[in-house]
């Protein structure tokens, strides 16, 4: 609403056509303050690749022992850990998957999938 306020105001100085109003808003997904922890060294190594879901590919890389995603539509973002496999990405809220919350599949050592949502209903499976 903040941000709607900001943009109502700019257009009012520099005399703007009117716009529509925003139909769009932000997930209800609720995003506490919560306690980071370091990545381990293990999701490091076997986190990095490619996934998909549908139509949607990201990838995860590692960098200066912190993890990031790449998500082609919403850019970069770092992603933070809360306990060995549960992370959050805060911009993820506003994606495709409406939720901060990632959750990393081992597979053999590896991670095979990443599970998204605030119910982990939505599985990204590496194609790398």
């Amino acid at each position: 609403m903040l941000i709607e306020e900001v943009v109502d105001s700019i257009s009012r100085a520099y005399t703007w056509p009117p716009r529509d109003p925003i139909s769009q808003r932000p997930p209800a997904a609720e995003i506490r303050q919560q306690l980071v922890k370091p990545v381990p060294a293990g999701l490091l190594a076997s986190a990095a690749g490619k996934y998909r879901f549908e139509t949607i590919s990201v990838d995860i890389y590692a960098r200066r022992n912190r993890l990031f995603i790449h998500w082609p539509s919403n850019g970069e973002a770092e992603i933070f850990m809360v306990d060995a496999r549960r992370a959050f990405c805060p911009p993820l809220t506003f994606s495709d998957v409406g939720s901060p919350w990632l959750t990393f599949v081992d597979d053999s050592g590896r991670v095979g999938s990443i599970l998204a949502g605030d119910d982990a209903g939505l599985k990204f499976s590496r194609v790398d």
